[in-house]
């Protein structure tokens, strides 16, 4: 006499909540994973399930519909066993044809992991180029597929997963998850079965219908750093230098995180200033100049602290380790915890505010240059925003932050300790140097050779705070600069009284901003 398919259940590993059934029937032993089943009482009833419908077919005479059984069973949720057992009934009635024998499982379509795993690992795009775009957001999107899809349809054929299964998972989210997340859940799953359906053709269409994802709630209230806050965060050393560069950077260049966060030192010429982004989010390639500052910081984080790592290398990361964009949010609020004077409402979550977050870096910059009267043309140019509409929302805090007074953020190698200590020990050093014993050539002699000393980096420093004072109206300081100035390069004092006139604007302020006298000159 055949034995009865009694079925045995088991958990592995033990405590995962990950159940198996192992039945037997006269193909021999038949082990499924029960993906719908998260406990031990809903594996045991699908179990029994099972092994009811084994015995009716195995009584029947069609034990040859086992193996499909087994496969429907393990991936069908409490709503789709009576299906099931319709198509049992229909089998035993003679209404269906016998089958042929089932392919094994591992021959089958792919499960909804394995598919979705193609789509970021960017095999999908190798595959179909023209019709799946290569993935600018994997990092974050795997974090949510491991942690809300996957657990629940992740070992579900593609081929079998319907409007139900998207809902289940829907379901499952935690209650205190934003709007806004739960949106992204549901687009990831819309997305990959839409990919199943084309270009894969592993579907006829996707099941998701219009109007699953959940309709998008009004603007929380935009997070940004006050000047003095972000000055706080650089200056705490607590905080891992590698991150407070990253913060910094991201307020000041207004880029996306990450855009940063795959910035390569070949994106970068320290030596003009500029940066260059041909693969974003829009794909829309731009370059901006730098800010001063930044190109300082960032030249004494290659030359202090990545002298070693190739110009393909990454420009935010340690021993070649990027950080964690998917955490960094996380990541900033832990920091800033760390520093005293930070607004609470910072942390704060509520119907209408949601915590700061490491994109809220670039609400910063935005919101500080519209108060700084920069150009929408400026801002657009480091952002990639690509109309009014988007800066539209940055521009009450923007008035805010003007009528406070708030300013611009301290120049970063100077906010930052390790670098300001840097930049202190180059400047003492060259300011220690012995004076040369070659005096600057005069500007009408050609051929000249040009020697960089101490005394050219002061001629330098001085045509840039005669320009700062003649913007600032000082006429008074320019004049002085500007005696100082050809004091050096005729190497004799020059009477203060040759600058002196009825103007209030010194003769050279146009051959200073033009350098189109000896004063430009001495720079080059």
């Amino acid at each position: 006499m055949a034995r009865t398919a009694a079925g045995t259940i088991f958990e592995k590993p033990e405590g995962s909540g990950r159940f198996y059934a192992r039945f037997t029937t006269t193909r021999g032993r038949k082990t499924i994973r029960l993906v719908t089943c998260s406990t031990q009482e809903e594996a045991s009833r699908r179990k029994e399930f099972v092994a009811a419908e084994l015995e009716r077919l195995r009584n029947g005479g069609h034990e040859a519909h086992a193996d499909k059984l087994l496969e429907l069973a393990a991936v069908a949720d409490e709503t789709r066993l009576a299906r099931i057992r319709k198509g049992v009934d229909a089998i035993l009635t003679g209404e269906t044809k016998p089958v042929e024998p089932a392919t094994p499982l591992t021959d089958a379509a792919p499960s909804f992991r394995e598919f979705a795993e193609e789509w970021t690992s960017g095999r999908l795009h190798v595959r179909f180029p023209d019709h799946v775009k290569q993935k600018k957001t994997a990092q974050e999107d795997v974090y949510r597929l491991k942690a809300h899809v996957y657990p629940v349809i992740g070992e579900l054929p593609i081929t079998l997963v319907r409007l139900e299964d998207a809902e289940r998972v829907m379901r499952k989210l935690d209650s205190t998850l934003a709007v806004g997340s739960r949106r992204q859940v549901a687009q990831l799953i819309h997305r990959v079965l839409s990919l199943a359906a084309y270009p894969a053709r592993l579907i006829e269409a996707s099941p998701i219908p219009e109007g699953f994802l959940p309709k998008p709630i009004a603007s929380k209230a935009q997070a940004w750093l006050y000047p003095a806050e972000e000055a706080s965060l650089l200056a705490c050393r607590e905080v891992p230098l590698l991150y407070r560069l990253l913060y910094g950077f991201l307020a000041r260049e207004g880029m996306r995180r990450d855009e940063a966060l795959l910035l390569t030192w070949n994106n970068l010429d320290l030596v003009r200033g500029t940066v260059t982004l041909e693969e974003n989010k829009t794909d829309d390639p731009r370059a901006w100049v730098l800010g001063d500052d930044v190109t300082r910081a960032l030249s004494i984080w290659r030359d202090s602290y990545c002298a070693d790592v190739p110009a393909t290398g990454r420009v935010f990361a340690h021993l070649d380790q990027p950080l964690d964009g998917a955490h960094l949010a996380a990541a900033l609020r832990t920091h800033l915890q760390k520093v005293g004077g930070v607004r609470a409402e910072l942390f704060e979550r509520t119907a209408r505010r949601a915590p700061i977050r490491a994109h809220d870096l670039r609400a910063t910059f935005v919101t500080l240059a519209l108060a700084s009267s920069k150009t929408e043309t400026w801002v657009c140019d480091r952002t990639g925003h690509r109309s009014s509409q988007m800066l539209n929302k940055y521009r009450r805090a923007a008035r805010t932050a003007a009528e406070l007074g708030l300013g611009w953020l301290v120049p970063l190698d100077e906010g930052i300790p390790e670098f300001a200590a840097v930049r202190a020990t180059t400047v003492a050093a060259a300011a220690s140097e012995p004076p040369p014993r070659q005096v600057l050539a005069p500007a009408h002699e050609s051929g000249a050779a040009d020697v960089v000393t101490a005394r050219d980096r002061l001629v330098g420093a001085l045509t840039e705070a005669v320009r700062d004072l003649m913007r600032a109206g000082d006429s008074a300081g320019a004049r002085i600069a500007i005696n100082t100035l050809l004091e050096l390069a005729s190497g004799e004092p020059r009477d203060e009284s040759a600058t002196r006139n009825d103007d209030p604007s010194p003769p050279a302020r146009v051959d200073v901003a033009t350098q189109g006298l000896t004063v430009g000159k001495l720079r080059r």
